[in-house]
Formats: C-alpha cells, structure tokens, sequence
C-alpha cells in the first residue's frame, strides 16, 4: 500500500471508530448524549456538545498489526468482489472474513480474523492502561484540548476482557487520578459476536465510584451507518 493511501486509510479508519462511540452512546443513553455531536479533524476531543457540556476523547486500544491490516482491509471494504484484484482476495480472507450477498461486497467480522495479531488478556490489559495514562497527560497538558464541564474518553478493545480485567483497570483508574486531573467518564467497548458491542462505564469521579456494565446491544444498523457515512465523508474530501 502506498504511503499515500495507508494515511488515507488510517484517516478514514479514526473516523470510523469516532463515528461508532458517537452511535454507540446516543443508542445506550439517549437523554445524556442526544446533543452530542462528531467534530473530526484535528479537534480534541473527537466529540462534544455545542455548549461544551460533554467532551469525549475516542481512541482504540489495538495491537499495531491489527491497525495495520484493518486499515489495509478498509481500503477494499464496500467494494464488490469482482471488481477487487485477484492477487488481493488471498489477502483479504487472511486478513479476516469477507462475506456479503454472493460474495459481491467485501466486509469483515473484525473479531473473526487476525488470529495471528491476537492478544492475551494481559497484554490488553496493559494496552489498555497505557493509553488510558497517554490520554490523562494530553488531558492534563492543556494542549489544543477544548473545556468542557464532563471530559470523557471512550476506548475500544481489540479482544474482549473478562469482568474481573476491566474491574483491575477501573482501580488502576481511581489511583490515578488520585493524583492527576483525569476523565470523569471512561468508556470501554468490545465486539463480541458479529454485529454485539460490549459496552463498560467506568465513572472514577462519582460519589460513590462506580463500574456498571457490560451492556450488550445488536448494532448491525449502526456499523452500516458508520461506514456509509465515512465513505461519504472520503468521497466529499477526496
């Protein structure tokens, strides 16, 4: 892939999970994020309220080989089959699987392929923490980050984890912010079958310190969605 195209890749890939926490939360909690809006490009965070009630920072805690060939994936995904490579389709089914109406769109299951990108639950477990810590720093350094009354950050998990991983990320949590400004919110999601997203709420700033979760809810429509509109987005910018 050429350098040109991997960064147009991995734009549209960003875009894509942004797109997806904004679904995501308006479809869980209508009446806190129905004001919620994507603003995209450089901005941080990735989304907010147009009255800087609510920010929420999106970012994916993925090994870099499982970015890498989502992002290589999302260059054919929509496409029909036929009009695809030959010399790619090898590719493509190792990369995960492609499916559609007689194999004429490509698609993919994300957490049906990448078997050799997989991670074990403690090396989740710490990608997750890291990029909790790099997004307190960035939070805290006050750079190019708009104000808002609840900042908020959403991750997304390559595997899923067990309850007892996210409750030991959710105490790494409250102890550092012990010490730093941090997130009021933190959500963490996974895919856990084809078209479920696990959902978690970590709420550190609460009262009474809470965890809730997991949330399992059918998105089938909202990934269509997710990828019509960022495909559109790609057509209006390219």
């Amino acid at each position: 892939m050429s350098h040109k195209k991997n960064t147009q890749s991995k734009a549209q890939q960003k875009t894509y999970y942004e797109l997806l926490s904004l679904m995501l939360l308006k479809r869980k909690f209508p009446d806190i994020y129905s004001d919620l809006e994507y603003v995209g490009g450089n901005h941080t965070p990735d989304l907010e309220t147009p009255n800087h009630s609510i920010g929420v920072e999106v970012t994916c805690a993925f090994k870099k080989e499982h970015m890498e060939r989502q992002a290589f994936f999302d260059e054919y995904a929509g496409k029909k089959y036929s009009a695809i490579p030959t010399k790619v389709h090898e590719r493509l089914y190792k990369c995960g699987k492609v499916f559609g109406n007689n194999n004429e769109t490509a698609s993919m299951l994300i957490d049906n392929g990448f078997y050799d990108s997989r991670l074990n639950n403690d090396e989740q477990e710490n990608l997750v923490k890291e990029c909790i810590s790099k997004k307190i720093e960035k939070l805290n350094s006050n750079i190019s980050y708009s104000k808002n009354d609840s900042q908020e950050l959403f991750i997304f998990l390559q595997e899923n984890l067990p309850f007892k991983v996210i409750e030991k990320i959710y105490k790494f949590v409250c102890h550092l912010q012990l010490e730093k400004s941090g997130f009021n919110k933190i959500y963490i999601s996974s895919k856990d079958y084809s078209s479920f997203y696990r959902l978690y709420e970590l709420n550190p700033r609460a009262l009474d310190s809470m965890l809730r979760g997991p949330c399992e809810h059918d998105t089938t429509d909202i990934i269509a969605s997710c990828r019509k509109l960022v495909i559109e987005r790609l057509n209006k910018n390219g």
